[in-house]
């Protein structure tokens, strides 16, 4: 018997937990013109979910390095292109993978996170019209720790850039890395999830 849900956390997590088709199964014209890129390292056990999240964008691909577990052909059998890129800093491996991205707009996830419908319906609009002026988009990352959203200690304000024109790219700094932006920047409503590990892993 399920338990019940006892506060909006608690749904916020159950609705980012919800399985969902692979890439390659959505029909092409629900698609948003937009590629995904993701950074994994031995991330078997959450990129599948991750891809899936965002099953909605015409392009997801993963870069990765040196994955010892199943992470290349968990992210191939979900619907993303893979490939491999020897590993210097995160902003450098973002970037090898905006080179080679398709679409004019790109939208970064991290593999422990996931994008819900709502985002879907936010960006689709965004990357069609071309008269937008905002050139970059902060995303807000709703951070979770044993099931419950963290909401002080600063998480509350994790507002990376995540979604911006191609022509752009991270800094590759070794730390602290962001987009830089060569125009104005806005930010959506909607956030994604994001999982913070068990204390005991």
């Amino acid at each position: 018997q399920m338990m019940p849900l006892k506060d909006e956390s608690d749904l916020a997590m159950a609705h980012l937990s919800q399985p969902a088709a692979p890439v390659r199964s959505h029909a092409t014209a629900d698609r948003v013109p937009c590629s995904v890129v993701i950074a994994a390292k031995d991330e078997a056990a959450e990129v599948g979910e991750c891809i899936a999240s965002v099953r909605w964008a015409e392009e997801v691909i993963v870069v990765e390095n040196d994955s010892s577990d199943d992470t290349v052909a968990v992210a191939r059998d979900a619907g993303a292109t893979v490939f491999s890129h020897p590993f210097t800093t995160i902003g450098r491996q973002r970037n090898a993978a905006i080179a080679r991205a398709r679409h004019q707009w790109i939208l970064v996830i991290d593999a422990d996170e996931r994008a819900t419908p709502v985002l879907r319906e936010e960006i689709s609009p965004v990357v069609r019209d071309e008269s937008r002026r905002d050139v970059a988009y902060r995303v807000r990352r709703r951070n979770f720790f044993l099931g419950r959203e963290i909401r002080h200690g600063g998480w509350q304000r994790d507002r990376p850039v995540r979604l911006f024109r191609s022509r752009m790219r991270y800094d590759e700094r070794p730390v602290h890395e962001h987009v830089v932006a060569d125009g104005p920047v806005g930010e959506l409503a909607e956030a994604t999830g994001r999982s913070q590990p068990n204390v005991s892993q």
